[in-house]
């Protein structure tokens, strides 16, 4: 709500985030790390030094920033009149932390030290190309 004498502005007594409620259950910020789903130690043709070093530093860190960037959305969110440009670059930001924890929580859920296809894929590749 914008007092007439704003001229458009935007009205900063709206109260306080804290006493508003949130609105937005996707932005609570509690998204937590998954194992890693295979002994590292046993896959073939990639360092366990590797994969620990992946998941614990850009997997984590993705986790991490993604939970801070939900709570920061919450927060804002709250106030229903702010204006979008103040929200936008989180959403960007959002976008792009969970295009990268998805990401890397698909390609730790395909390695399994075997070194050949199974499953899902296997399954799809056949149908695609015939069998293997």
């Amino acid at each position: 709500m914008t007092d007439p004498k704003s001229h458009g502005t935007i009205n900063t007594r709206v109260g306080n985030a804290q006493d508003q409620p949130s609105i937005a259950p996707a932005f609570r910020g509690n998204r937590t790390v998954k194992p890693l789903p295979f002994d590292p130690a046993k896959l073939n043709g990639l360092s366990e030094k590797l994969i620990r070093s992946h998941h614990e530093n850009n997997y984590t860190g993705s986790v991490r920033a993604m939970n801070a960037v939900e709570q920061r959305l919450d927060l804002l969110m709250r106030y229903k009149d702010i204006a979008p440009f103040l929200y936008g670059p989180l959403k960007r930001e959002e976008l792009h932390r969970t295009g990268s924890v998805v990401l890397q929580e698909l390609y730790f859920g395909n390695l399994d030290g075997a070194g050949k296809p199974g499953g899902g894929i296997l399954e799809g590749l056949t149908q695609a190309y015939g069998s293997s």
